[in-house]
């Protein structure tokens, strides 16, 4: 083994050591959670959407099945048992909503 190899396997071997408190430095030194909120107050609807949409894009087309297994199961029980319908349910009852003013 070389020197060059010897060095980076001890450097690989000490820097999970180093790395938690230089967290805390980089944080403090380049304000990045200020920044990051600042930015993201002055976001759109839509740019903040775009932000957003890859971290839940893996997960779409789940979210979409498991919404409509659920949303079948819930029609099927109410076609079963139509009492369990929600417009059953509301019409039965008895609270008056006034519109606000």
């Amino acid at each position: 083994m070389d020197n060059l190899t010897a060095l980076a396997e001890a450097v690989a071997d000490k820097l999970p050591e180093h790395i938690a408190p230089l967290h805390g430095y980089i944080d403090a030194t380049l304000n990045l959670q200020t920044d990051i909120r600042e930015r993201m107050k002055l976001m759109t609807s839509a740019e903040f959407e775009q932000v957003l949409h890859p971290i839940f894009q893996q997960d779409e087309f789940t979210l979409i099945v498991s919404g409509a297994v659920l949303g079948a199961i819930a029609g099927g029980v109410q076609q079963v048992r139509p009492s369990l319908s929600v417009h059953r349910l509301l019409r039965d009852v008895d609270v008056v909503i006034e519109p606000q003013r």
